[in-house]
């Protein structure tokens, strides 16, 4: 699934393409786009003006890993804010 280019690194933009190759006829471009923005933010604290402004981004394989497990549970339609945890880290209307 994963394919290392020719210096043996993970680049991000091919995670994102792997994303988009695997969810695109689930969820559309744009909400897999939505999807990985949230993601990486959340991974890596990047984001997305910064893939676009450094598309050879390298991520260890520890990084790798959480996108992939990301990657499974979207495809097995677990809701992102699940994935990311926002359910329970979020400050609910009724915490005001």
């Amino acid at each position: 699934m994963w394919s290392l280019d020719d210096e043996n690194v993970m680049r991000l933009k091919a995670i994102l393409e792997n994303f988009h190759s695997e969810l695109d006829d689930n969820y559309g471009k744009e909400e897999v786009n939505s999807f990985f923005d949230l993601l990486m933010e959340n991974f890596l604290g990047l984001k997305r003006i910064q893939l676009v402004l450094n598309p050879e981004y390298v991520i260890t394989n520890e990084q790798k890993e959480l996108f992939l497990d990301a990657l499974v549970e979207l495809k097995n339609n677990k809701p992102i804010q699940y994935i990311i945890c926002l359910l329970y880290t979020s400050p609910s209307p009724r915490d005001s």
